[in-house]
């Protein structure tokens, strides 16, 4: 199962080394040994990392590290994106469901979203009753250090 870590968070809500979303807690979680979920935006033809505004500018080099997955948070950074191939990325905002450009089930967190072994679950620890978690192809969390698959 693969497990994400939430915007670099280790051991729950803004416990990201450095802060969320900040390159250096993206890179201690990665070498913690998960892959990471980071927010990006490209705003005036600058690419930004940060959930609800642009905090950190980060180079295109950036987010080929193996084992990010890219939520744009504007379609400025998913058009950007659109044109590599080995970039793993996806945009919505509350969609129960997105397939990511490596054709995984991006999954909201609601109990009435069916997972699949495609899936990943997204914050699980939100949804008490969701079914069907353990089939899942992995799970995003702030909490993956407390994961064990």
């Amino acid at each position: 199962m693969i497990i994400i870590s939430h915007r670099a968070n280790i051991n729950g809500p803004k416990s990201a080394e450095f802060g969320e979303n900040h390159p250096a807690s993206i890179d201690a979680a990665i070498n913690a040994g998960f892959d990471v979920e980071i927010d990006l935006r490209r705003e005036d033809g600058k690419l930004v990392l940060g959930h609800d505004k642009g905090e950190y500018e980060i180079e295109e080099s950036f987010l080929f590290k193996k084992g990010l997955w890219i939520h744009c948070k504007n379609i400025e950074a998913a058009e950007f994106l659109n044109r590599f191939y080995n970039l793993n990325y996806f945009l919505h905002n509350e969609d129960d469901v997105v397939l990511t450009s490596n054709r995984f089930l991006w999954s909201y967190p609601r109990v009435s979203v069916l997972l699949t072994t495609a899936s990943i679950a997204v914050m699980p620890e939100l949804v008490p009753n969701w079914k069907n978690i353990d089939i899942c192809a992995g799970i995003c969390t702030d909490f993956p250090s407390s994961i064990s698959y």
